[in-house]
C-alpha cells in the first residue's frame, strides 16, 4: 500500500503545484468572475455566500479537478506518514481516506467562496450609484479615470466616465449618477466649490471654460 500512497502523493503533488502556478480553473464550476475593474471591495455577503456553497451538489465536486488534486495530496501524505510510522493496515486506509475527502472538500468550497466573492464584486458595483468618492485617477472628457469609494462596508476602487464638460483632477470629489457595465458614470457634487465657480464662470459674458 505504501507504493500506491506514494504515487497518489507524487501525482496529486505535482498537479496542485501546477495549478498553483499557472492559477487555472477547473471544469467543476470553480470559475472566477469578471471584476469589472474594482481593486478593493470588502463584501457583507459571506453568510449568504457560504449557505450557496453548502448547496452544491455532489456532482459539481466529484467533477472538479481541484477537489481530486488535493484529496489524493492528502490522501496519499497521509496514508505514506501513518504506514512509515508503523499504523496498522486497518487504520492507515480510512484515516487516508477520511483525511482526502475533508481536504479536497474544504479546498474546493474555498476556492468557490473566494470567487464567489469576485463575482458578486461586479453585482454590488450597481450599488455604488448615489455615493461620493474621491478621483485616483484624473477623468477626462471621453476618456476614463478610477475613482476610490469609503463606505462602512469597506473601499471600493473602480474606473469611471464623467459628464462633465471638464476635467475632474486628482483628488478632486465626484458623486456617482450611476455605473454602467461595471463604470461609474461621475458628476461633481452639487455643493462641490469647482462647480459653482465653473458655473458662475460660464455665466459670465465673453468668458470661455477651458476643458484642457
Amino acid at each position: 500500500m505504501l507504493a500506491v500512497y506514494l504515487l497518489a502523493l507524487a501525482f496529486g503533488g505535482t498537479v496542485l503545484g501546477g495549478l498553483l502556478l499557472l492559477g487555472s480553473n477547473d471544469s467543476g464550476g470553480d470559475h472566477a468572475g469578471d471584476g469589472h475593474d474594482a481593486v478593493s471591495i470588502d463584501h457583507a455577503h459571506a453568510p449568504e455566500a457560504k449557505g450557496d456553497l453548502l448547496r452544491v451538489g455532489p456532482a459539481a465536486v466529484l467533477l472538479s479537478v481541484r477537489f481530486w488534486t488535493f484529496f489524493l495530496a492528502a490522501f496519499g501524505a497521509t496514508g505514506s506518514l501513518a504506514t512509515l510510522v508503523g499504523a496498522g493496515p486497518l487504520a492507515t486506509p480510512p484515516t487516508a481516506i477520511v483525511t482526502g475527502l475533508a481536504v479536497g472538500l474544504g479546498a474546493h468550497l474555498l476556492f468557490r467562496t473566494l470567487q464567489q466573492d469576485r463575482v458578486s464584486g461586479a453585482t454590488d458595483l450597481s450599488t455604488l450609484a448615489g455615493e461620493e468618492g474621491t478621483v485616483l485617477v484624473a477623468v477626462r472628457p471621453g476618456a476614463r479615470g478610477r475613482i476610490r469609494i469609503v463606505r462602512p462596508s469597506g473601499t471600493t476602487e473602480v474606473m469611471a466616465i464623467s459628464v462633465e464638460a471638464a476635467t475632474l483632477d486628482v483628488g478632486a470629489r465626484v458623486f456617482v449618477a450611476e455605473v454602467r457595465d461595471g463604470v461609474a458614470v461621475v458628476t461633481q457634487p452639487a455643493d462641490d466649490p469647482a462647480r459653482a465657480a465653473t458655473a458662475a464662470a460660464r455665466k459670465q459674458p465673453g468668458v470661455t471654460e477651458r476643458t484642457s
